[in-house]
C-alpha cells in the first residue's frame, strides 16, 4: 500500500539507489539538502518503509505553493503514487498550486496526470530557468523548459 509522509534523512540513499537504476544522477546530497532547506517540505512516497517517490513542496507568504521535482521510481509508475503526492501537497496548500512541467515526450503521462487532476497552464506560455521564453528566442530542450501549470482550490 502506498502512503505519504515526510522526508526522512534515511530516504535520501534509498532514493537516490532508486533513481541511479534508472540510469538518473539523483545523489542523495541532493535529497539531504531539500531536508535542510526551511521554505521546503519534502514528501516521500512509500510501500511499507521502502521510498518509492519523492515530491517538495514551497510555501509563499501569499498562501500559494509551488511542488517541485516530483518523481516515482520506475516500477511503481502508474500505480497511483505521483497522484498520492500531489493530493498530499495540494492539501498542504492554502490558496493556488503551481508546477512546471517538461515539454519533451519524457512529460507526456506527467501531463496528462495533472491535465486530469484539474492544473491548467498559467498563460504565460514556456518558461526557462524561471523567466519566460520569449517569441524567436532559441533555447536548448532540456528539462528546465517548462510549461507552468496552476490549480485554485476548490
Amino acid at each position: 500500500m502506498i502512503t505519504i509522509r515526510d522526508g526522512r534523512a534515511s530516504d535520501a540513499q534509498a532514493l537516490s539507489e532508486g533513481f541511479a537504476e534508472m540510469g538518473w544522477d539523483r545523489p542523495p546530497e541532493r535529497f539531504h539538502a531539500y531536508l535542510s532547506d526551511a521554505t521546503v517540505r519534502m514528501l516521500v512516497a512509500v510501500n511499507g518503509e521502502q521510498p518509492i517517490g519523492h515530491a517538495q513542496v514551497r510555501h509563499h507568504a501569499d498562501g500559494a505553493s509551488e511542488i517541485f521535482d516530483l518523481n516515482v521510481l520506475a516500477p511503481w509508475r502508474r500505480r497511483g503514487a505521483a497522484s498520492a503526492l500531489l493530493g498530499r501537497a495540494e492539501a498542504l496548500s492554502l490558496r493556488s498550486v503551481r508546477l512546471g512541467v517538461g515539454v519533451t515526450a519524457d512529460y507526456g503521462p506527467a501531463l496528462a496526470l495533472y491535465l486530469a487532476r484539474g492544473y491548467r497552464p498559467d498563460g504565460l506560455g514556456l518558461s526557462q530557468a524561471g523567466r519566460p521564453v520569449a517569441y524567436g528566442e532559441v533555447v536548448t530542450v532540456d528539462d528546465g523548459l517548462v510549461l507552468t501549470l496552476v490549480k485554485e482550490p476548490a
